[in-house]
C-alpha cells in the first residue's frame, strides 16, 4: 500500500489529470477527505475538478483539497524542472505531509523500508539517465 499511495503523488506529478492517482492519495495520509474520496468513486475527477466537487462538502473539506491541489502543482513544477525520480519522491513524501504519518503508523518502519526499496530503484534509474539509456519521465514537459 505505501508504494501505491506515494506512486499516485508521484503519477499527479507528472499527469494533474490523472483520476485514478487522484483517487488513490485522497486516501493517505488522511486529511479528512474521505467524503470526497468517496464521491470519485462514483463520479472520477481531475485535480483541476477537484474543488468545486469539495464545495459541496463545506469549508474544512474544501481546504483540504486546495492544500493537495497546492501540494500537486508544487510537485508538477518540480517534474517540469527536471528534478530526477528520488528527489522528487523525497519531496512528495514530505510535502505531501506522508512520512510524517507513516513515522506515526503502527507498519510505519515496514512500509518506509519498501519506499527506501523503491527509493533505491529510482536511483538506479538516474544512473541509466545519466549514461542515457532511461528517459524519465516523458510527460515532465506535460503542462498543467
Amino acid at each position: 500500500m505505501a508504494c501505491w499511495h506515494i506512486l499516485a503523488y508521484l503519477r499527479l506529478a507528472c499527469n494533474p489529470s490523472d483520476r485514478l492517482a487522484l483517487a488513490r492519495a485522497l486516501e493517505a495520509p488522511p486529511r479528512g477527505l474521505g467524503r470526497l474520496a468517496a464521491v470519485l468513486v462514483d463520479e472520477p475527477a481531475t485535480l483541476i475538478e477537484l474543488p468545486n466537487l469539495a464545495d459541496a462538502f463545506g469549508p474544512a473539506i474544501k481546504a483540504g483539497a486546495a492544500a493537495l491541489l497546492a501540494t500537486v502543482y508544487a510537485l508538477h513544477a518540480e517534474v517540469v524542472r527536471g528534478s530526477s525520480p528520488s528527489v522528487l519522491l523525497d519531496r512528495a513524501l514530505d510535502q505531501t505531509g506522508y512520512r510524517a504519518w507513516l513515522e506515526r503508523h503502527p507498519d510505519g518502519p515496514t512500509r518506509l523500508r519498501t519506499i527506501a526499496r523503491l527509493r533505491m530503484i529510482a536511483q538506479r534509474a538516474e544512473v541509466g539517465r545519466v549514461s542515457g539509456l532511461t528517459p524519465w519521465p516523458s510527460a515532465r514537459t506535460s503542462t498543467l
